[in-house]
């Protein structure tokens, strides 16, 4: 599966692209920013897909979207993405009530009783 992908709306060359690990949260993000999601599926794949978005959209800023995991092997990942994807930038959700793992699909869940992304929201469009 190495570099397999899933794009939510249309990557262009030099507009921000996000990338995650898991389904539900490109969902989220796309929903919360509506820009170009790419989905990895899994945690090691994250490198080869930061790679090949970088060379496929070069002027494009990425955001690696990462999880609060328990284990903490999805930083691993994350941080091998950055590297590969530079420049690129690393954000992990912040959960109010201080949680310590959780996805940004879980803070749009747990945080957004309204109807708006407005946290995840305002992460995705800098």
């Amino acid at each position: 599966m190495a570099g397999g992908r899933l794009y939510l709306g249309k990557p262009r060359d030099g507009l921000p692209l996000v990338l995650v690990e898991g389904f539900a949260t490109g969902a989220s993000a796309f929903e919360a920013a509506g820009q170009a999601v790419c989905v990895g599926f899994a945690g090691s794949n994250l490198r080869h897909v930061a790679e090949t978005l970088h060379r496929l959209f070069p002027n494009s800023p990425l955001l690696v979207a990462g999880d609060l995991d328990a284990h903490g092997a999805g930083r691993k990942y994350e941080e091998q993405a950055v590297e590969a994807g530079a420049p690129a930038l690393l954000a992990l959700p912040r959960f109010r009530d201080g949680r310590a793992a959780g996805d940004f699909n879980d803070l749009a869940t747990a945080e957004d009783k309204g109807g708006h992304l407005t946290p995840t929201a305002n992460l995705f469009s800098r």
